[in-house]
């Protein structure tokens, strides 16, 4: 048929090919995001003896769902500053993005707006100062996020696993519990070794990914390093912590010396490997906690993290304390006017 034929369109001229079928009316925009939270030390100390434009890079990081879109943070020296910026290290898209840190006292500060970028035609963002006297912690860390959104467009779904992740908090039978726990002690076969501050775990790959869609995904493309050697590198996690979050994936329990001890980094490390009954474990135990000491640097975790629960207990929390203030000033002023009459 001739292109050149048109059609009157809502009162408009349109080309007869751009004109819409029922079947190309546009669904609901559904966009899928993933986050970040990376970790340096001694970051202002490597400007000294590091080159102009060298840069450290992040792990990579990308919603499981669609693993074949993946990024990565870079930090570049200069002699004057420390700058990082965002990049794209597989299939190239469309993005809003946003990078933030957590000062001393663990409120968020912004080195970005929330800015939309296209790596189809610029493979970095632009690059952002790193204000090193503000974000810098007492133990010379910084502590780096960034979150992206996008749409999939064109993008394949990664497969789904057989069984929900959500379905695994405990093992069916308490032999069957006692028998991973002692897999996992003795390191009956194991086929898997996590380094972390120089330190081994050696545990099974199928208890890895049977609990975690991360790991899932890690082991699942044979391209991965991790998948070809078995040896997973962890650099932003304590091996305490990291170990109790592995002793979780066989038994099915969380000592409670160690949500004591870490209950914060281990929902930080739940969240990133997507381990949601961990995470609720954690967030349960850190409302039930909540005191007149810690109820700001609770209050600060929640609205980062997006808790419901540790809100819904520092509500009440803090409505319980005023009615308290309330109830003693009247005590107060009573027994003053009791000693004035």
């Amino acid at each position: 048929m001739n292109q050149k034929i048109i059609r009157v369109l809502s009162g408009r001229f349109c080309p007869i090919n751009s004109i819409m079928s029922s079947a190309d009316v546009l669904n609901k925009v559904e966009t899928v995001t993933c986050k970040i939270e990376w970790k340096l030390q001694d970051l202002h100390r490597y400007r000294d003896f590091v080159a102009n434009e060298t840069f450290f890079n992040s792990k990579q990081f990308y919603n499981p769902q669609y693993p074949t879109a993946a990024w990565e943070l870079r930090v570049y020296f200069n002699a004057y500053s420390n700058l990082i910026t965002l990049a794209q290290v597989k299939q190239t898209l469309k993005v809003k993005y946003v990078l933030y840190a957590l000062d001393v006292r663990g409120g968020r500060v912004n080195i970005s707006s929330v800015t939309p970028h296209d790596f189809n035609r610029f493979k970095e963002t632009i690059r952002y100062t790193i204000d090193m006297e503000r974000l810098m912690h007492t133990d010379g860390s910084v502590l780096l996020f960034c979150e992206l959104e996008f749409l999939p467009h064109n993008l394949k779904r990664g497969r789904k696993l057989k069984r929900k992740h959500e379905e695994i908090s405990n093992f069916s039978t308490p032999n069957f519990q006692k028998l991973l726990i002692n897999m996992f002690e003795q390191e009956t076969l194991t086929d898997c070794v996590v380094n972390i501050e120089n330190q081994k775990i050696n545990t099974h790959r199928c208890i890895l990914a049977q609990n975690s869609e991360v790991f899932f995904r890690m082991f699942e493309h044979g391209g991965m390093l991790e998948a070809q050697n078995g040896q997973i590198n962890i650099v932003d996690s304590s091996f305490e912590c990291f170990l109790a979050m592995i002793k979780y994936f066989y038994s099915g329990e969380v000592d409670k010396d160690s949500l004591e001890k870490f209950s914060e980094e281990l929902f930080t490390i739940a969240e990133k490997y997507l381990v949601l009954p961990l995470k609720e474990i954690c967030e349960r135990f850190m409302a039930s906690g909540i005191e007149a000491k810690n109820f700001r640097k609770r209050y600060l975790y929640a609205e980062i993290h997006g808790l419901p629960i540790i809100k819904k207990v520092n509500l009440f929390f803090y409505k319980i304390s005023l009615q308290l203030i309330y109830i003693k000033s009247a005590v107060k002023f009573r027994a003053r006017i009791w000693v004035d009459c």
